[in-house]
């Protein structure tokens, strides 16, 4: 956000999560999707009414560390939270209510069936506690992502595409007479002891020509495992003595141990993660709701404003995630542009063994699943659905994955944690003519951060490269554990 700002780079709300979303469940409700906000306040209110009904009993049997004199004044108050927590009536039961005739006085968190306007409303009944529970959508979805602390129901996004951030930042190098150059896949990177500098050969691509750049220091944000292929062997030979320092060599080789394993066709994770995506294209009132229309009744010719009766009830959505039981995982509706007649939405994203198999599948058999994942929330959402791209990021070239697992190293080459950590220090280059100790060879990305999958690790991993440039003399602090890209990323 910082950068972000000094580059004038503009930023909007990206909503990960509206009460308004929809969860569905194959096997849960007779498969029909349901209002976020009624599976989030019906779950809520049953559990307040059970705290209520037990408050005393909880007061004195966990650790509140209440004295035996207080035990009744702080179960009355765990009742008065209760109340207000679950929207509960005052004698501690959970109902729903659009209030007295004439009195704003309703119990409506969790919506409504016909929506209020000059009349007040029908709401949804409490689905009950126990199908709540025998739903499983807590374990079935992930109904609870936006409540972690890396997720938020809000977040921000550039105005025109994550794609603006990478123009500023180029924008701003050629501000400072640098050069970045486009469809120029590195080749090779060696080491030029006559020179001592790095020789760096890229491509162009549809040429065979090979362009040669030598530098003082090496930055490498591509994913680690397309060194083992592009990295001289007289830099990363692990059982010779010279080139990078043997621990960084020894962490490069336990990476593409977790990436260039045989699966023997079947899936297990690597280091770079398998996820696929679907995009469409579409009207956006298939999910915003269709505009009002004035139709004349035949008998006294007054003009009524009309919706579809399929729409009676429903709220129109503006951003975030409906979550699914389904392969798709979710649907992620833009969050921007809400006038616009038509509008761009997330119709699958998913990970691990689906996305693994997915990416076996040729684009039209995606998307033919990811539009029957979308109807199950609506058959004509689903049929509405237009204009569809598919990406497997694990056959994408240059990227072949989604993002780094540092559980994969840990299941395949042991001891994540000690690679992680030399391969964020950085490596000096070490010849028979040469006793330089500095380092000048790095590697960085969201890929060596507490933040993997996410921009904000990249920059962090960037500016922890420079500090060691600066002050060579002081280590990047060691990591104790490593994170769970899982938990980063999917939210599992």
């Amino acid at each position: 956000m910082s950068y972000l700002k000094q580059f004038g780079v503009d930023v909007e709300v990206y909503v990960m999560n509206s009460e308004s979303n929809l969860v569905q469940m194959k096997d849960s409700f007779n498969g029909m999707p349901l209002v976020y906000r009624r599976l989030d306040h019906n779950t809520r209110g049953w559990l307040a009414q059970l705290v209520f009904d037990n408050a005393e009993q909880l007061v004195r049997s966990t650790e509140c560390q209440v004295p035996e004199s207080e035990v009744t004044t702080r179960a009355k108050q765990l009742q008065e939270l209760m109340i207000s927590f679950g929207e509960l009536s005052e004698n501690g039961k959970y109902v729903t209510s659009a209030g007295q005739a004439g009195m704003e006085n309703g119990k409506s968190r969790a919506g409504y069936t016909e929506l209020p306007g000059v009349q007040a409303g029908v709401t949804a009944e409490p689905l009950s506690f126990n199908s709540l529970l025998e739903s499983q959508f807590w374990d079935k979805t992930r109904f609870y992502q936006p409540v972690d602390f890396l997720w938020q129901a809000t977040l921000f996004q550039p105005v025109g595409g994550m794609d603006q951030v990478q123009h500023a930042f180029a924008k701003e190098v050629a501000a400072l007479g640098g050069t970045v150059h486009l469809n120029s896949p590195v080749k090779h990177i060696e080491w030029d002891e006559a020179k001592q500098q790095f020789k760096i050969s890229v491509s162009k691509i549809g040429t065979t020509d090979l362009d040669v750049h030598h530098c003082d220091y090496c930055f490498v944000n591509m994913a680690v495992p397309f060194l083992k292929e592009i990295l001289d062997d007289s830099l990363q030979d692990a059982s010779n003595e010279l080139g990078l320092d043997k621990p960084f060599k020894q962490a490069l080789q336990a990476v593409y141990q977790a990436q260039f394993f045989d699966d023997k066709g079947i899936h297990q994770d690597k280091f770079l993660a398998c996820t696929t995506k679907v995009g469409w294209q579409a009207d956006r009132h298939l999910w915003q709701g269709s505009q009002v229309k004035v139709r004349n009744t035949v008998q006294c010719q007054e003009q009524l404003l009309t919706v579809p009766d399929s729409e009676v009830g429903v709220v129109p959505i503006f951003g975030g995630i409906s979550w699914t039981d389904d392969e798709i995982v979710q649907i992620w509706y833009p969050s921007c542009a809400y006038h616009d007649q038509k509008g761009v939405l997330t119709g699958a994203y998913n990970f691990s063994q689906v996305a693994y198999n997915w990416g076996k599948l040729p684009i039209d058999e995606r998307l033919n699943k990811a539009r029957a994942g979308a109807k199950l929330f609506g058959h004509a959402f689903g049929e509405g659905l237009e204009h569809g791209v598919a990406i497997a990021w694990q056959n994408m070239p240059y990227i072949k994955g989604g993002w780094a697992q540092w559980h994969a190293v840990e299941e395949h080459a042991g001891n994540a944690v000690t690679h992680f950590n030399a391969l964020a220090q950085g490596s000096a280059v070490r010849t028979a003519h040469s006793t330089q100790t500095v380092p000048n060879f790095f590697v960085i990305g969201d890929q060596l951060s507490s933040l993997p999958g996410w921009q904000e690790g990249a920059i962090a991993s960037a500016l922890n490269a420079i500090s060691r440039i600066e002050r060579p003399d002081l280590a990047v602090p060691h990591l104790s554990y490593l994170p769970d890209t899982r938990l980063m990323v999917e939210g599992v």
